[in-house]
């Protein structure tokens, strides 16, 4: 009896260690970025059918560019979109979104982004830690232009 326990214990602790080492590996795949990082200096308008109406198109930097479809880590602030598809935005400013009403700033391309968690327990205009996979739109009207796909997060002390 006392040989299971010790193999129960000792299988209990590879496999807390296999998740862990798991976690920093992917930390250190993940490329840490800010709101800076991620500003869009042009855009141009393109027409759609659809709208009946023109849009901006947004011209990504080569850095940016090369983010692409990596894994990306950046805090920001949290507003609930679709809770029950599970997804979610992220500003770089708290007041994000209020411009029209509360004179707050207004969402730009560069600084919101949608991200596209399977649960969030955050509270609304909570400050959070995104880590995920970067993908830019320039086509999609119906998306932002940074979204970040399969994310994780965590609180961040305001």
């Amino acid at each position: 009896m006392k040989g299971l326990l010790i193999l129960f214990l000792i299988a209990l602790g590879l496999n807390a260690t296999a998740q862990s080492s798991s976690d920093i590996a992917l930390k250190n795949k993940t490329t840490k970025i800010s709101w800076k990082d991620l500003k869009i200096d042009s855009m141009s308008d393109a027409w759609s059918d659809e709208f009946n109406a023109y849009y901006a198109v947004v011209h990504f930097s080569s850095e940016v560019e090369k983010m692409n479809g990596k894994v990306v880590e950046i805090i920001g602030f949290y507003y609930p979109i679709d809770i029950v598809d599970g997804y979610y935005l992220l500003t770089e400013d708290k007041d994000i979104g209020f411009g029209c009403v509360l004179g707050g700033n207004t969402i730009r391309p560069d600084n919101a982004m949608e991200i596209k968690l399977s649960e969030c327990h955050a509270k609304y205009g909570d400050r959070i830690k995104v880590m995920g996979t970067l993908v830019l739109n320039k086509d999609d009207l119906y998306q932002l232009s940074y979204i970040i796909k399969d994310a994780k997060y965590e609180l961040v002390d305001k």
